[in-house]
């Protein structure tokens, strides 16, 4: 259906270093099959959630993000990594972190493109996947 990367034995033991893909390898690559996730989910999620649909999206919506890897962002499984580090004695840009929040985002805008503009008004300022998908819960 779409291309699925290449996972190496390290990828898949769910280190921060390893969300998805190993951005590290070839960024090439993760942007095409990044665009490629992103078509998917309009093929793949074909109900926008209202308010009498929420098991009919979900079940589709959970269907697409574990198939993709992303279903942790969702289920609080994988929480941030600190946004910074101490690296001989300096403060620095934690780069899990970025690529955390990389595919949080990715996560995120996927819930919103599936729920109706109503919907969309509870979640606009959802800061991550997770929060979004609880306050969709209740």
């Amino acid at each position: 259906m779409f291309n699925r990367p290449e996972v190496s034995q390290e990828a898949s033991s769910g280190s921060y270093a390893s969300i998805g893909l190993v951005l590290d390898r070839n960024r090439r690559r993760h942007r095409s099959i990044m665009a490629t996730q992103w078509n998917a989910i309009a093929a793949l999620v074909f109900v926008k959630l209202n308010r009498d649909n929420y098991l009919l999206w979900s079940s589709q919506l959970e269907s697409v993000m574990e198939s993709q890897e992303l279903i942790q962002f969702f289920d609080g499984t994988f929480p941030a990594p600190s946004g910074t580090i101490v690296k001989d004695g300096k403060i620095e840009v934690n780069s899990e972190f970025a690529v955390w929040k990389k595919s949080d985002r990715l996560a995120l805008n996927w819930i919103k493109a599936t729920v109706s503009n109503p919907v969309l008004r509870q979640i606009v300022t959802s800061k991550s996947a997770f929060e979004a998908w609880n306050t969709l819960k209740k």
